[in-house]
């Protein structure tokens, strides 16, 4: 449920949160031996709601809410023996836009030199249904979940994943353009936040950064 021909590959919601895009599309398409190419008998647009530090969870629900009312119109033309038209697929698939699958115990490292929108918007788009993104604290590897922007203000990069606040409910970031609040930090399945001290810093090995842009799922 993409809006074709665009976010074509995988990871479509993750993809779509990371560019702020918001839109989809569901369509009736014929299987041919040439892979997402069949002409398109049935097709509609649509945006999903925007919310505040939306996760995939959200356009999986947004997706499925908005799938329902497209097979049951589906159907009810069926019933009625409606005339489809079969549109061909091959002027929108040149214009194709592709974005591979991701993994996120491979991909999902985060790379503290990004300004706070980007490290946030990163974080939420790995976020639920997924295990969220990832980082280091002490030579171990933890997930952060639930991530927003606490407030925007400047301090020197050298802050950047510098742990500067903490209470019972959140952890808070510092970063060169803010602070984020993290609600959940997870290792193992366990929840970590009992972990980490004010003064602590989270950070990302460079060589982790490049082998996460590097990695790329193959298909089976």
């Amino acid at each position: 449920m993409i809006p074709l021909p665009k976010y074509m590959g995988g990871a479509h919601f993750t993809w779509q949160i990371l560019n702020n895009n918001f839109e989809g599309g569901i369509y009736f398409q014929k299987i041919t031996n040439k892979l997402d190419q069949g002409p398109i008998l049935l097709g509609k647009k649509f945006r999903v709601k925007r919310i505040n530090n939306v996760h995939p969870s959200h356009f999986f629900k947004e997706n499925m809410r908005h799938g329902k009312k497209f097979i049951d119109s589906l159907i009810i033309k069926i019933k009625n023996n409606f005339k489809f038209k079969m549109k061909d697929f091959n002027k929108k698939y040149s214009s194709r836009e592709y974005f591979p699958r991701l993994l996120t115990k491979k991909n999902g490292f985060i790379n503290w030199n990004w300004n706070i929108s980007d490290i946030v918007k990163f974080c939420n788009a790995f976020d639920s249904p997924y295990s969220g993104a990832l980082t280091y604290h002490k030579n171990k590897i933890i997930h952060l979940k639930f991530v927003s922007i606490y407030k925007k203000k400047k301090f020197h990069p050298f802050v950047n994943g510098l742990i500067i606040k903490k209470n019972k409910n959140n952890i808070y970031v510092a970063l060169a353009d803010g602070v984020i609040k993290i609600s959940n930090l997870i290792n193992q399945n366990k929840i970590y936040n009992n972990k980490v001290c004010q003064g602590d810093r989270f950070y990302t090995p460079n060589k982790i950064i490049e082998n996460s842009l590097r990695f790329r799922m193959k298909f089976k």
